[in-house]
């Protein structure tokens, strides 16, 4: 899939985007016209842009809005057995209590050959995400939810693989706020440095369902 965020609506927005979506999905094929889940779809931006490259993109959430297609959480898709070729889960496990769950539906839905973008919070991140996320003060203050759990690359993988996906790709993004045309190039960089790579804010897997 080639893609680039070209209708972003800000810049913060637009390199987001690259760093958990696009980027990541270059490389992955997709005929014309595939079908492409979107679970936690937010505002729609995602699932318009895929619709407009001639994919079937289908948005879902939990309560109505302007990127719902479908309502339904992650742990019950309302969905017939490998019928998406691309399942995305971005910024969204981190928030579901049964993660395994949704992963398990998420690989039902998946075709064989198909494959699952997730990204999450990285708890081995500089901003000290271990710490903070059992806070009552972090939670529905500083993150707007009653759940939170952040991921290392080796319990992402472990989580993918024990619903029976096989991991191929995962990367870690430093999400670093400042002035975002000098965090790309910074972004490029950091992750190329042993160690230091692996501290930013989020972590990207791509997996397969073989």
């Amino acid at each position: 899939m080639t893609a680039g965020p070209e209708s972003a609506n800000d810049p913060w927005t637009e390199y987001i985007d690259s760093a958990l979506v696009w980027a990541p999905l270059e490389g992955v094929h997709l005929r014309e016209g595939a079908r492409v889940l979107d679970v936690g779809s937010g505002d729609g931006r995602i699932t318009a842009r895929l619709r407009a490259r001639g994919f079937r993109a289908i948005g879902v959430e939990l309560r109505p809005g302007p990127g719902a297609d479908v309502i339904a959480r992650a742990e019950a898709l309302p969905f017939r057995s490998e019928r998406f070729e691309l399942v995305l889960m971005v910024l969204v496990l981190m928030h579901i209590p049964e993660a395994r769950q949704a992963l398990q539906e998420a690989h039902r839905v998946t075709r064989p050959g198909g494959r699952i973008l997730v990204s999450v919070g990285n708890r081995r991140s500089f901003t000290a995400l271990a710490l903070r996320e059992e806070s009552p003060r972090f939670l529905g203050r500083k993150v707007p939810y009653d759940h939170y759990r952040s991921y290392t690359e080796r319990t992402l993988t472990g989580a993918l693989e024990a619903v029976g996906f096989r991991v191929f790709g995962k990367a870690p993004r430093p999400l670093l706020r400042g002035l975002i045309p000098l965090v790309r190039g910074l972004e490029e960089s950091i992750a190329r440095v042993p160690l230091v790579g692996k501290v930013g804010v989020r972590l990207v897997a791509i997996a397969e369902r073989p």
